[in-house]
């Protein structure tokens, strides 16, 4: 697809922030790389695991319809909330998530789609290893974790990386900001370290950029891969 101008700041005005789970200038990084990958004409299709109401996913999938990409855009929940904790999940911080914790309801998140008049994106549902491989798309142009704990995030790994196509790119929710041990969900970021131990492809911390949708090249709680 050839590179065309594109309102992308203005566009963040599309939608209201719905939910807590992101801020609007890391809704902004998401779109920024899948625009990034469709105008580098990476193949495959765009998949999000970790969807909860949606708060990201009308944004994409506006995003797609109105940049006139023809991407298919997959999301995955189980609509559970997060699964047990793991010991990579504790922390020293406060602010502590546990198992169940943002649980929502596949309802919800038709709901939100059919209240911004949206078209609903290719919905998966389950557990991320329990899903059938053949419900992942056989390339990948761009993924988005967001599962905050570390089997989710090494699930999404497990079920997703090697579909992700050369240059395409990998963006991880909740890592950066503080120490592993004063994240409240550092499980992301330790699941990121040994995914990667024996791979050749390192994680940056600028997937989002500052609230000013400038990338700073500071962290904003959100890691990059570039797939090599």
């Amino acid at each position: 697809m050839e590179k065309k101008n594109f309102d992308l700041v203005g566009f963040m005005d599309t939608f209201p922030i719905i939910s807590g789970m992101m801020g609007k200038n890391q809704i902004y990084g998401v779109l920024f790389f899948i625009k990034q990958v469709i105008d580098n004409n990476i193949e495959g299709d765009i998949v999000e695991l970790g969807c909860n109401v949606g708060t990201t996913s009308i944004f994409i999938k506006k995003f797609l319809e109105v940049y006139g990409s023809d991407k298919k855009y997959h999301v995955y929940d189980s609509w559970e909330g997060l699964p047990k904790k793991v010991k990579e999940d504790h922390s020293r911080t406060s602010m502590q998530f546990s198992e169940g914790s943002c649980k929502t309801s596949l309802d919800i998140f038709k709901r939100v789609f059919g209240h911004f008049n949206l078209e609903l994106p290719i919905i998966h549902t389950g557990w991320f290893k329990e899903i059938p491989d053949d419900e992942y798309p056989e390339k990948i142009c761009l993924a988005f974790y967001d599962g905050d704990f570390y089997t989710s995030i090494t699930d999404s790994f497990n079920k997703t990386f090697d579909k992700v196509q050369t240059d395409g790119i990998i963006l991880i929710d909740d890592i950066g900001g503080s120490s592993l041990e004063d994240h409240p969900l550092p499980g992301s970021e330790r699941a990121v370290i040994d995914f990667l131990k024996d791979k050749n492809e390192e994680y940056d911390y600028f997937g989002y950029p500052n609230k000013d949708f400038i990338f700073d090249y500071k962290p904003y709680g959100g890691a990059k891969i570039i797939k090599l």
